[in-house]
């Protein structure tokens, strides 16, 4: 049957989804906060947030939230193996300079990814201002998620420290299944 996809039995598989750095469903994330905040980011600051992914699937854009102000900026994106080595990553790519918005990356090449564990990852160049969650210091720590200064790409291999801030960014990642 040409176009079709393998789904088992009984099991709910959406065409396109997406997975956030907040998201409960794929990252068993402590603390309970729903505040967002307009934060002023630290520049070249490299964040690791844990993802498990139950299904075959396809990453095929990334997507973060600009704060206020109109500031230049740089980002990158990865998905990273749980021994910090980069699978792919987006490459320093000049950001939306729009204030308050959702924005999507357009370059990213598709990406096919196995059901397991991962590291999603995002770095900011800029002290410009994102959307944030705001809780308590040690709850992204505990929640499995990690930091690397100095990186205003990705590095190939991430040498990072349990995550030491009381804020996160809203980032994440648009994806879609595929046949495995």
């Amino acid at each position: 049957m040409t176009g079709a996809r393998y789904t088992p039995a009984g099991v709910y598989q959406p065409d396109f989804w997406t997975v956030g750095s907040h998201d409960f469903k794929y990252h068993h994330r402590v603390g309970s906060s729903n505040t967002t905040i307009n934060t002023a980011w630290v520049a070249n600051l490299g964040v690791w947030v844990p993802v498990q992914l139950d299904v075959y699937c396809t990453v095929y854009e990334w997507w973060w939230v600009n704060g206020t102000l109109t500031t230049a900026h740089n980002v990158d994106f990865g998905l990273y193996n749980e021994d910090f080595t980069k699978i792919q990553t987006l490459g320093a790519t000049a950001g939306a300079t729009t204030a308050s918005v959702l924005v999507n990356t357009s370059t990213w090449a598709n990406l096919v990814v196995a059901p397991g564990n991962y590291y999603m990852a995002f770095s900011d160049s800029s002290t410009r201002n994102l959307i944030c969650s705001a809780d308590a210091l040690g709850i992204y720590a505990s929640s499995g998620c990690f930091e690397q200064s100095s990186v205003g790409t990705l590095p190939a291999t991430a040498t990072p420290v349990l995550y030491n801030r009381a804020f996160l960014p809203l980032f994440g990642m648009h994806m879609m299944t595929v046949v495995p």
